[in-house]
């Protein structure tokens, strides 16, 4: 069988023919069809692909807020640090060989 797509048609239309040559066992026959299983499976794996998603992006985002807080703080140290520098008499080449 190489169409797939009538796969869960003629599964059934198997079972039913089964069923009625087994007539005098009393016997039935039953097909399982696995494309709501494989829908269920695809549905889960969407969700988790969206949580761990959504979790890297929050986790990026903390990251980076770090890091900007920390450029800020390094920032305003070193500026207050170059202006006592000129103040007291350092020439700009040393300010940029410090920094």
């Amino acid at each position: 069988m190489t169409d797939v797509k009538n796969s869960s048609s003629v599964a059934k239309d198997v079972a039913k023919r089964l069923t009625h040559l087994s007539q005098g066992d009393n016997r039935e026959y039953k097909s399982a069809d696995m494309s709501s299983a494989l829908d269920q499976v695809n549905t889960i794996i969407g969700i988790i692909t969206t949580v761990v998603g959504d979790i890297s992006a929050i986790s990026l985002l903390v990251g980076v807020i770090s890091v900007m807080n920390i450029m800020l703080v390094s920032v305003t140290e070193w500026t207050r640090e170059i202006g006592l520098r000129n103040v007291l008499g350092a020439t700009c080449r040393k300010i940029l060989t410090r920094f």
